[in-house]
This record gives C-alpha cells, sequence and structure tokens, in this order.
C-alpha cells in the first residue's frame, strides 16, 4: 500500500515537472517586435471570437434597429422625423441580417471596431505575458465582450483601453488627438450617449498627459467638430436640426434614466455583489498599474476608471447587467498589466466566472470558434458580394412577413399611404415597401418618456403632415405594456390626439388600422380638482355624455432628494392604481400631460384595441401596495367633447 502511495507521488511529480516545463517553454516563445504579429494573430482572434447576429428580427429592439437602416436609406431627418439616441450612423451598429446597401456599411464598421478590440487587447497583453499566452487571454476576454456588448458599447471598450494606454505612455502626439476628435465626431452621430463618454474619457487623457497645451484642446474640438459636421451633412441632415437632435436625444437619455429603471428580480440579487467583484478586480488592476506613473498619470487614471464605474452602475441597476460583467472583462484588458502572471491567471478566471454566471452563457456557446468563424465569413461575404445585396435585403423582408403575419386586407388598405406603426413595431415599414412610413418623432411610444417628447408626438398628429394612416398592433394584455405600464398611458396626450383624429378602419385580432379624420374634439372642460395624499384614492368625476375624461396630475416632481437618488442610484418607482386592477407602473413626467380615464364608445375602438371600461377611482403612489405619503397630488379633471362623425 506505502509503495502504491509513493509511486502515485511520484508520478504526480513528474507530471507537475512536465507541466512546468512545458509552460516555461511557452513562457520563452519569443514575443516578436512589430505590429506585424499583432496585426495578424488579433485578426485570427477576432474570426473566432465574432459576435452573433441577434437572433430575433421583429420584435422591440429589431424594430428600432430595422428603423436605423430605414431612416439611413431614406434620409429621414433626425431631430425633426426621428428622436433618438442614436444618430444617422447609428446604423453602423445593426451589421445583421442584411437591409440593404447600408448593411454592408455596419458590416464593416463593427467589424473593424471588433478587430480594433482584439488587435488592441493582444498589443497590451503581449508587454506581460509570451504572445501565445496573450493570444488565449485575448480570445477569452473578448470573446466575452462579444457575448454581450453591441458594436457601440465594444467602441466604449476599444476607447478606454487606448485612454489607459496613452495614460501609460504619458504622451498624446497631435495625430492621436486629431483621431480621437475625429472619433468623437463621428461617435456623435451614431450614439449620442457613447459620444458623451468618449469625450469625457478623451477629456481627462488630455488634462492627465498635456493640460497647458492650448493646441491640443484646439486640434481635438477642431477635428470633433469638423467630422461631426461633415458626417452630418453627408448623410443628408440639414444644419438647422442639429439642435433639435442633440437637444431631442438627451431628452430621451434624461427620460430614460427616470422611466425606465427597474429592479433585480429577487432571485437574481447575486449578480449585484458579483459585478461588484469582477469590478473590483478590475480597479484593484488600475492601482497596481499605476503605482509607479507619475502623479498626473494616476489621477487620471482614476478618473477615467471612475467615470467607466459610474456610468456601469447606472447600468446595473437598470438593469443591464450583461452590460456590466462583459464591460469589466473588456476594461480588464487594460489593466491586468498591473498583475503578476499568477494574478493574472486568477483576475481572469473571476472575471470570466461571473460573465458566465450573470451572462448564463454555456461554455459550449462561449467557447465555439468554428461558430464565430462562420459568422465571420458569412458576414464578410456578404460585405463583398454586393451584388446579392437586393437578394439578401429581399429575403430579410420576406422574414419578417412571415413573422408578422399581417392580413393582406390590412397591408392593402395602408400600401402607398403615409403611415405611422403603434405601439413599436418599426420594422413593418422595411418589410412592405408599399408602405410611406412616417412615424412620429419618438417612433416607439414606449420611449416618449417626458412630456415634451409626449407633446412632440401630439403636435405632429395635429399638424398637416400627421400620416394617413396608424397601424396599430395588440399584444399580450390589453391593458399592460413594457415594464408594466397601462396601455393608455403611454404618451397620454398623444393618444389623446390619436382619439380626435383618427377612427378605426380595418380591425382584427391581431392588427387595427386608423384612418386620419378631421378633428372631432371640442375645447376642454374642467369637471373637478382634487387634492389628494401620495397612495389616497380619488373618485374621479363624471363628464358629459360623449367625453373622454382625461386628469392631469401635478405634484409628483421629485424633490432634491428624488433626483438625487436618480443620478446615483434609480428613480423612485411609482405605480398608479385603477379600480380593482392590478397596480400599473406610471411614467410621472407624462402624467401631467393628462392621464385618459374614459373614453366614450362614438370614440373608442373595437375589441382589445378598446379602452376598455370606465375608471371610477384612481390611486397613485410610490409603491404597488400604495403606502400612503404625505405629498400632496393634485388632479385636475377635464372632459373633452366628441363629435358623432
Amino acid at each position: 500500500m506505502t509503495g502504491e502511495t509513493t509511486r502515485g507521488a511520484r508520478l504526480r511529480r513528474w507530471r507537475g515537472d512536465r507541466a512546468r516545463e512545458a509552460l516555461d517553454r511557452i513562457q520563452r516563445w519569443p514575443r516578436w517586435a512589430g505590429p506585424g504579429p499583432v496585426v495578424v494573430f488579433g485578426g485570427l482572434i477576432a474570426v473566432v471570437a465574432w459576435p452573433s447576429p441577434p437572433a430575433a428580427i421583429t420584435g422591440l429592439d429589431a424594430s428600432w434597429r430595422a428603423a436605423l437602416h430605414f431612416a439611413a436609406a431614406h434620409r429621414l431627418a433626425w431631430g425633426t422625423d426621428l428622436v433618438f439616441t442614436y444618430g444617422p450612423l447609428g446604423f453602423l451598429t445593426v451589421p445583421w441580417p442584411i437591409y440593404g446597401p447600408t448593411s454592408i456599411l455596419a458590416i464593416i464598421f463593427s467589424g473593424a471596431v471588433f478587430s480594433a478590440l482584439a488587435m488592441t487587447a493582444l498589443g497590451v497583453l503581449r508587454r506581460s505575458l509570451s504572445l501565445p499566452i496573450a493570444a488565449v487571454v485575448t480570445f477569452l476576454l473578448v470573446r466575452a465582450v462579444a457575448i454581450a456588448l453591441p458594436p457601440a458599447e465594444q467602441a466604449a471598450v476599444l476607447a478606454v483601453v487606448l485612454a489607459v494606454e496613452a495614460l501609460r505612455r504619458r504622451s498624446v502626439g497631435l495625430n492621436v488627438v486629431i483621431a480621437g476628435g475625429v472619433a468623437a465626431g463621428i461617435a456623435a452621430l451614431i450614439k449620442l450617449s457613447l459620444a458623451i463618454t468618449l469625450i469625457a474619457v478623451a477629456a481627462i487623457v488630455v488634462l492627465a498627459v498635456a493640460p497647458r497645451r492650448p493646441r491640443t484642446w484646439l486640434a481635438f474640438l477642431a477635428f470633433g467638430a469638423a467630422s461631426f459636421l461633415g458626417g452630418w451633412l453627408a448623410t443628408g441632415q440639414a444644419i438647422g436640426d442639429v439642435v433639435p437632435y442633440v437637444r431631442g436625444s438627451l431628452e430621451i437619455v434624461a427620460g430614460y434614466n427616470a422611466a425606465m429603471t427597474r429592479p433585480l428580480i429577487q432571485s437574481r440579487m447575486w449578480v449585484l455583489p458579483a459585478l461588484a467583484v469582477a469590478w473590483a478586480i478590475v480597479a484593484l488592476g488600475a492601482w497596481l498599474l499605476a503605482r509607479a506613473w507619475p502623479r498626473s498619470a494616476r489621477i487620471g487614471l482614476a478618473a477615467v476608471v471612475a467615470v467607466v464605474l459610474f456610468v456601469q452602475w447606472k447600468l446595473a441597476l437598470r438593469p443591464f447587467p450583461t452590460y456590466v460583467a462583459a464591460t469589466a472583462a473588456g476594461v480588464l484588458i487594460a489593466v491586468l498589466g498591473g498583475f503578476r502572471r499568477r494574478e493574472i491567471a486568477l483576475a481572469v478566471a473571476a472575471l470570466l466566472v461571473v460573465n458566465f454566471g450573470v451572462t448564463e452563457t454555456r461554455l459550449d456557446a462561449f467557447l465555439a470558434p468554428r461558430q464565430s468563424a462562420r459568422t465571420a465569413v458569412t458576414q464578410l461575404a456578404a460585405a463583398i458580394r454586393i451584388d446579392f445585396v437586393d437578394e439578401r435585403a429581399a429575403a430579410t423582408r420576406l422574414a419578417i412577413r412571415g413573422e408578422l403575419a399581417i392580413p393582406i386586407a390590412v397591408s392593402d388598405a395602408l400600401a402607398g399611404r403615409t403611415t405611422h406603426i403603434e405601439p413599436f413595431e418599426a420594422d413593418v415599414a422595411t418589410a412592405y415597401p408599399d408602405i410611406v412610413w412616417r412615424p412620429l418623432p419618438v417612433f416607439q411610444s414606449y420611449s416618449a418618456y417626458t412630456a415634451p417628447l409626449d407633446r412632440m408626438n401630439a403636435d405632429m398628429l395635429a399638424s398637416d403632415g400627421a400620416p394617413e394612416r396608424i397601424l396599430r398592433e395588440y399584444f399580450i394584455d390589453p391593458g399592460m405594456t413594457i415594464h408594466g405600464r397601462f396601455r393608455w398611458f403611454e404618451s397620454p396626450a398623444t393618444n389623446l390626439e390619436m382619439l380626435c383624429r383618427y377612427r378605426e378602419a380595418i380591425a382584427t385580432e391581431h392588427w387595427e388600422v386608423l384612418e386620419r379624420i378631421d378633428d372631432r374634439c371640442g375645447d376642454a372642460l374642467p369637471i373637478g380638482s382634487v387634492q389628494a395624499r401620495v397612495g389616497q384614492p380619488v373618485e374621479v368625476p363624471r363628464g358629459p355624455a360623449d367625453s373622454i375624461v382625461v386628469a392631469k396630475v401635478t405634484g409628483i416632481d421629485a424633490s432634491p432628494t428624488d433626483r438625487l437618488r436618480t443620478l446615483f442610484l434609480r428613480a423612485q418607482d411609482w405605480f398608479a392604481r385603477l379600480d380593482g386592477r392590478p397596480s400599473y407602473r406610471l411614467v410621472v413626467d407624462t402624467a401631467r400631460n393628462g392621464l385618459i380615464l374614459e373614453v366614450p364608445s362614438s370614440a373608442d375602438y373595437s375589441g382589445p384595441f378598446a379602452y376598455g371600461p370606465r375608471v371610477n377611482r384612481i390611486t397613485i403612489g410610490r409603491n404597488q401596495s400604495m403606502s400612503p405619503g404625505n405629498q400632496v397630488l393634485t388632479y385636475e379633471f377635464v372632459a373633452v367633447p366628441v363629435a358623432h362623425r
């Protein structure tokens, strides 16, 4: 027995010695100077780690992705025709499926961003590791990025890695500053929130490295502005729409922060401490990396990490934990050199474990180089074979039509007519070229988070340029919408204009066509005013016959404490209870535009598209249980008479 134990111990020692020898041979692998190996091996890593395209071609996210391509192809005006966080080059972040020639540019752009990230990561890691090990670590980390992050967020990770490199070298050449300015200008045309992050990171680097060089700042600002304006004009936009574009995008960003946050479900609460561990590792790596740096560079790195952490903190609370986990893996690339070799293995392993858990990715799906390479080849071949663009776009349209299943009678009623699609399925316009898409500026109704955005849509419906038809889709529960909100409280001013200016032409179980008519509503008549505390039920007064009853609710304005909570944590949840129905999540800023509580049969629609029974009692509270509070709300009730037409 003792002999067997001794032989087993010797065998284990022999295996350990062999493993150490193999590791030593790998560690002695030549690092190879020059950019050639980085480009070649980084490009190969990008191919075998290539992001998979989203599976859905219809639905909420697929709809706005298709809309970005449609807007680019038809030169819609951003800021007036469309208001969104993305801009005229937003389509570059949607490389698949093929919607048309714009998809070729999207494949090239997104492929270039991901390949640049892989090459940069390999170049950074090669300083601390031998080339084979650096290649393996690069694959693991960029694959974690590819699993969860869209191209815009991949670009943000790349920007952070390059910023840390600039701080490490403690020098920023004029060519780098010019490239940064151009990137920031283009980013503002892709997604305004991305541009804000890039500009903040670039400003920190310049302050840390070259604070007293006005030429550096002037070059950055000049080339940023020139690239933005050049791209703006090249995409067919008007100079006069720049301000509306920026103002509208910022309005959506601010509204999203207040209206779209929701807590993690109880079974996923472990995600927050897991993300905290991941980002603690990143922060530790940054501290170790910068210990010997000059004070200005250390402060600059701390500021960059602080900016990224703030953004990720907000994403974690919205919650978008998959984005946060993947971004941590990407930013780790920049600071991994701060760890010793054994620590590098532990840091990478910990970040991967967090990513596997948070994204719920299976190991076989993560380690799928053949599938990734097949996807890369398919997309790159599609970009090269431009003669097949129309054929592939037709296949996409056919696939979308198959999933939407719009009856022929409905599509025929829309053919040749200017049409807006409610509440979000804008990809109908892509699938049916005979439809003339004329969207409301905030083209997905749930995105009108604020009173000005809601009013903008309502004004469009009241204008001479209003669409001739509105196509409405019924989904899930007739009274529910995204995040458990009441359908008729979404964009309430817009819904009121729709009731006044459109009547039902066709209705099926799933689709409804509204046709435009002359305004059939009269001036609003006050029918009562009530002040009530939060959580206190309020009786809804009856209006005259054939009137739409609306409640304009004020007093929900956030206190300074609430505003700080929204900025640093998440917005306070508000709910509305209508009679004995379940509580619905309430978008508080649009409540002052008027919540629709009763629709007469003369203005109502049919089947699942009808408003539903009259609301006799409304309660607004800070939680679903409607716990009483001291805050006083004011309900101004008005009746909008509807004429028979």
